[in-house]
């Protein structure tokens, strides 16, 4: 096989591997992306604007983002759960459950679910190191371009 023929599969493959027309939860998987791009959104708009709504939106959007990934695409795709319990000298215990067969989730689901989580995560990251170690980073992109 040559590796003209061996990239195409791999693209291929990976690509296959986040095909929401394949996903068991089609719907579930684009809201659990949706809020984590708004939110992204959000913050861009409020850091090209002097407006501080855009980020009041962002921080309402990433708890909604917080709370639909714990929730609802947490316990559907990949079959996570939290639940609280009051114990008996009521104290307030969580607990964290998981499916015992992960087999049986389907792997876009899962893929979709997990690849949010870290590639959104490391985005993240990265504006909040590009926040502490360098003056206001895109308004001085911004600027720079005019």
């Amino acid at each position: 096989m040559s590796s003209q023929t061996e990239q195409a599969v791999v693209k291929t493959s990976f690509l296959h591997n986040f095909d929401f027309t394949k996903a068991g939860h089609p719907k579930v998987c684009f809201f659990s992306l949706l809020f984590k791009v708004v939110s992204l959104f959000c913050y861009f708009m409020w850091k090209f604007t002097d407006s501080q709504f855009p980020l009041i939106l962002a921080i309402i959007s990433a708890a909604c983002d917080f709370w639909f990934n714990k929730n609802i695409s947490g316990r559907i795709l990949v079959g996570l759960r939290w639940k609280s319990e009051i114990q008996e000298d009521g104290e307030e215990k969580w607990i964290f459950e998981c499916k015992s067969d992960e087999s049986k989730n389907n792997p876009v689901d899962t893929n979709i679910f997990w690849g949010g989580q870290i590639v959104f995560t490391a985005i993240w990251i990265v504006f909040a190191i590009a926040n502490i170690f360098g003056p206001d980073f895109f308004k001085v992109a911004l600027i720079l371009k005019y």
